[in-house]
């Protein structure tokens, strides 16, 4: 029996996301990026106005209204509406470790010797958390199932990607992670920041997408540089579901704590 795959590329931007568009291909991908990442700026991004709100706009002409305090506990509704109610992950991997393939390029400009251990550090963080996965990194990138790659700059606002691939199902089987010596301004990464990075690609390698509270390490504009509570839950409760389609459509994404609207034409929500 002929079984067909899709490939699905979803970009997104510093506080909304754009909807993937299908292709027909061997896997089923999605290559997220992260826009950007800077500490204590002395103003407000988008981002960072977008953190208290209690309503995120989202694709097909739906908002998504949250209790405040269920919010700032997890992001999951907004990773289930953004994505069609639609889960992949890895399978559990606690007994066989996902091996992890971290390039050296010393000869790139930007380089930092210290980069390969904050690629490490992030991978550290998030076996932390709890999840049924562990990593093993191996010296032969023909072993790795996601490695981590350098480049020395992406596009413009970039400073991270990944891509990965899944079954049809929705097993994620690889990944690949491309992290940037240079800033999305062009200035050399700090350690600090490349972590912080790393820890953002990381996330998307797992499963997870963005979320537009920028308290969290998933915001498409970093900044932050640990994971938070929301980070952490939002992923345990995603590799706690099964993966593939888990609910009908976007409409019945719904957890506690949150409420969806559909948009009127002028702006303003109204009951679906």
């Amino acid at each position: 029996m002929l079984q067909f795959r899709s490939l699905l590329v979803s970009t997104m931007c510093a506080v909304g996301v754009s909807l993937p568009s299908a292709l027909v291909a061997q896997d089923a991908a999605a290559a997220y990026s992260v826009r950007g990442i800077h500490f204590a700026t002395p103003f407000i991004s988008p981002a960072v106005a977008a953190q208290n709100a209690t309503t995120v706009r989202l694709p097909l002409g739906y908002d998504l209204e949250f209790d405040a305090a269920v919010r700032a506990q997890n992001y999951l509704p907004e990773l289930l509406l953004v994505r069609d109610s639609i889960v992949r992950r890895w399978a559990d991997r606690s007994e066989a470790p996902i091996r992890v393939w971290i390039q050296s390029a010393r000869d790139l400009p930007g380089w930092d010797g210290v980069f390969p251990e904050m690629a490490r550090e992030a991978l550290e963080a998030w076996s932390g958390v709890g999840l049924p996965i562990r990593f093993a990194v191996v010296a032969d990138s023909a072993e790795a199932e996601l490695t981590v790659l350098w480049t020395d700059r992406l596009g413009q606002d970039e400073s991270g990607r990944t891509v990965w691939w899944s079954t049809s199902k929705g097993w994620i089987t690889r990944a690949r992670v491309t992290l940037s010596t240079h800033a999305s301004d062009g200035l050399p990464q700090t350690p600090k920041a490349l972590r912080a990075v790393a820890l953002h690609e990381l996330g998307h390698a797992l499963g997870l997408g963005h979320t537009a509270d920028a308290r969290n390490i998933m915001a498409p504009w970093v900044e932050v540089s640990e994971l938070s509570d929301a980070d952490r839950n939002t992923a345990t409760m995603l590799y706690q579901m099964p993966v593939g389609r888990v609910a009908a459509s976007v409409a019945d994404a719904q957890t506690d704590g949150s409420r969806l609207q559909r948009r009127e034409k002028g702006g303003r929500s109204a009951n679906p």
